[in-house]
């Protein structure tokens, strides 16, 4: 995050110093400053108008990428919290004998012709 900071200042000091004056200019820079160091995820900026420049850490974003922040789909969806033991396998892909390949292990029937 630090090394976006200082990339986004240096913008902010561009356009400060009236080296960059368009919006259009101003825009592809902190465009290309977000997106070397995957800043997009931490700041956002805006242009007001002509020679004016503005970044900030968003709040929302922050929040989307800390830990935890997000749940694992699989671990709800789950019925037994229990993982099988070494060497053991799960019931869920135990081959299928009924109307099926031997050794197949899909649960779809065999169709014969």
């Amino acid at each position: 995050m630090a090394r976006v900071r200082d990339a986004l200042e240096k913008v902010a000091a561009a356009v400060d110093a009236g080296r960059l004056q368009a919006t259009a200019k101003i825009g592809a820079r902190a465009q290309r400053a977000l997106s070397q160091q995957h800043g997009y995820r931490y700041y956002s900026w805006e242009v007001p108008g002509r020679g004016q420049f503005r970044f900030f850490e968003d709040p929302d974003k922050l929040q989307a990428e800390t830990p935890g922040a997000f749940s694992l789909p699989w671990a709800s969806r789950t019925s037994s919290r229990q993982l099988p033991k070494a060497g053991e396998r799960s019931p869920r892909f135990e081959p299928v004998m009924t109307d099926s390949k031997p050794g197949s292990y899909c649960t779809r029937p065999y169709e014969r012709k």
